[in-house]
């Protein structure tokens, strides 16, 4: 029998934060939500990381805004899973459920782990300074 586990796997508050958790050797974790608030007093984004992908990004106006998203995302053994804010006033946490896994991928950890990425400047800032 597999055990299942509720678990609120990482969480990141305030100007250029991030924090990421790496998912332990026999475990599977499933992202479920995502949720993020805006304080208010100045624009920014949050985004959210699973394994080598981006999951989810928000730009938020400078006003008071909380959002939830629901996700069932898979993030297997020996990846990470991060989330960024970029705002004074904003934070974001990533929950979910965590799995015993017996499979012969889940019982070894990859020898180097790749680590997040860094937060930076906003994909969107990226993108508009390519179009110019």
């Amino acid at each position: 029998m597999s055990l299942v586990y509720s678990e609120r796997f990482v969480g990141s508050q305030g100007t250029g934060a991030g924090a990421s958790w790496m998912v332990p050797a026999g475990k599977r974790a499933v992202i479920r939500c995502v949720a993020s608030v805006q304080g208010g007093a100045v624009a920014g984004f949050a985004y959210v990381t699973a394994g080598p992908q981006t999951l989810w990004i928000r730009d938020f106006p400078a006003q008071r805004l909380s959002v939830e998203q629901e996700f069932r995302a898979v993030v297997y053994a020996g990846e990470f899973i991060g989330c960024y804010t970029h705002a004074v006033e904003q934070s974001v946490s990533c929950h979910g459920y965590l799995f015993d896994d017996s499979t012969a991928r889940a019982q070894q950890l990859p020898v180097a782990p790749e680590p997040p990425p860094v937060p930076g400047p906003s994909p969107w800032e990226y993108l508009a300074a390519l179009a110019r």
